[in-house]
Formats: structure tokens, sequence, C-alpha cells
């Protein structure tokens, strides 16, 4: 056990990773500020994580500490939407040990003390199922909209989430029951993710470009 707390520290958070982060908040605040702009950083980096980073480096004047305090955050709201998710599923019971499970386990605890986009796009992920889940339970197709922003939202932490959105329509469409309802759920969890990750989408395709 102690064996895997140490790999899994030691291994869990790739450095060069944390350090192109932390280049993608600093590009982003030299692009702001209208400096040469390096897109190393933000080429591979959602540009989501690096703006909170440049945000609250305003507040702290040191970007690693504001990094980890906004992955601090993010993994407290993780924690939180998992238990709101399991316990609407379940039961409050299943939800309380689940996140506490959870809390510990080496790998969450590495994430979400260290610098890494990884938590907020998890996170926001998890803010979209609880959407989607008050549509999938009789809601308004508002709530699928809704659960289209929070996946956009998560698109800008990590780029690699667009792909979150194929199960989501596939899901809306095929759920029992009228087959319009699905479909305009479907078309307002796409309209919602392009709203939401449109506008910072596309002052990054500018700043790469």
């Amino acid at each position: 056990v102690l064996n895997a707390w140490v790999t899994v520290f030691v291994r869990a958070v790739d450095p060069q990773d944390s350090a192109s982060v932390l280049m993608a908040a600093r590009d982003l605040r030299y692009y702001v500020f209208g400096h040469d702009y390096n897109s190393n950083g933000l080429a591979y980096h959602g540009v989501a994580y690096p703006a909170l980073i440049w945000c609250l480096t305003l507040v702290f004047g040191n970007d690693l500490l504001a990094a980890v305090v906004w992955n601090l955050l993010l993994g407290g709201a993780f924690l939180w939407l998992a238990y709101r998710i399991i316990r609407d599923l379940h039961s409050t019971q299943a939800a309380l040990f689940a996140v506490a499970i959870t809390a510990v386990m080496p790998p969450f605890i590495a994430l979400a003390s260290s610098v890494n986009d990884s938590m907020g796009g998890a996170a926001f992920c998890l803010a979209g199922i609880v959407f989607y889940l008050r549509w999938l339970a009789g809601g308004s197709c508002r709530w699928a909209f809704v659960a289209g922003a929070f996946l956009g939202l998560a698109y800008l932490f990590r780029y690699f989430y667009i792909g979150i959105l194929v199960p989501f329509v596939v899901m809306a469409v095929l759920t029992k029951g009228s087959l319009r309802r699905g479909v305009w759920a479907a078309v307002c969890l796409g309209v919602g993710f392009v709203i939401a990750m449109a506008p910072l989408g596309m002052a990054t395709l500018y700043a790469e470009g």
C-alpha cells in the first residue's frame, strides 16, 4: 500500500506537464498585455485553466500558488458534484461512502493538489451530468442546454473533452419516451456546448494563428 502511494505521487503528476500549464498561463498573460506570444503552452492546454491561474495570480502574485489553489477548489467541486449525482441515482449513504473513498485515493489527492488542468475538466463534466440527469428526470430542455454549456466549459480545460459531447447526444436521442423531445434535447446540448466554448475557443485559435 505504501509503495502504491509513493508510486502515484511520484508518477501521477508529470513535472513537464505542470511546467506546460504554467507556461500557458504566462503566455495568456503576455498575450493579453500585448507582449510576444509563445504558443507552446496554449497549443496543448485549453485556455480555461491558464485564464483562472492568470486571474488569481493578480491576487497572490505567484502563479504556482494560484494554480494549486484553483485545483483544490475544483477538487472540492468535483467531490460535491459526485455526491449529488450518486445521491440522486442511489442514496445519501452510497454517495457519502463513494465520496469518502474518492477523497482519500492517491490519484485524486495528487491531481487536486498539483498543477494540471484535468481536475477542472472532470469537475465541469460532472456538472454537465448533474443537469443532464435533471433533464432526464422529466425536466425542461433548458437543463439539456445548461448541461451542454458545462461540457463546453470542460472542453476549454482540455481539448480532448470535445468527445464527451457525443455519448450525451446519443443517449438523449435514444432515451425512452418522445423521440421529438430527445432530438430537441440533443440540439440544446449541442447549442449549449458551442455557445460556452465559442468565445474563448475562438480567442485561442486567433492567438495560435
